[in-house]
């Protein structure tokens, strides 16, 4: 994506990269215009990698993953996240990011200002994380954790700073 501002979901069931050809992940945005799940993953994708961009105004009020959704019940889907902003999104669970069964990595990755009833910024199910150089912010969550809610395998952290979340 070149430099700005594209109002998208996108949907994806195969290997794909979506990458942000700006000079940082503020200069390409893919708004959701609140009207949907930014980013979908479903089962059928080995690896999906995002890089520098911002994932904002994604919103799914009663389901799962504002900003992102990836779901693979066989487990074999890798989710990668490189110098990406997920701003601003809110769902259910998961305001930011909803992932079950996806391994999940995330590096120089700001998750902020997201919404949910449970997870404001991630949540994860059974499925490996690996996170370095993460600023976690001012995300809320109505029922339970504002933060990560994690549940299950293994998770990897390398400066993961977390702030005002409630």
């Amino acid at each position: 994506f070149c430099d700005g501002t594209w109002f998208a979901h996108l949907d994806v069931d195969h290997d794909l990269q979506v990458v942000g050809l700006g000079a940082s992940a503020s200069d390409v945005v893919l708004d959701g215009g609140l009207s949907g799940t930014g980013l979908t993953i479903d089962a059928g994708a080995q690896t999906v990698a995002v890089r520098n961009l911002t994932l904002t105004h994604g919103a799914a009020p009663s389901g799962n993953g504002g900003g992102i959704a990836c779901s693979d019940s066989s487990s074999s889907t890798r989710l990668v996240l490189q110098g990406v902003d997920v701003l601003g999104n809110h769902a259910a669970n998961g305001g930011g990011i909803y992932a079950d069964g996806c391994d999940l990595t995330l590096d120089d990755v700001q998750i902020a200002d997201n919404e949910a009833e449970n997870g404001g910024a991630l949540v994860l199910l059974d499925a490996p994380l690996a996170a370095k150089d993460v600023e976690v912010y001012d995300n809320t969550a109505t029922t339970e954790v504002a933060g990560f809610l994690l549940s299950g395998d293994t998770y990897a952290f390398d400066e993961v700073h977390f702030d005002g979340n409630a």
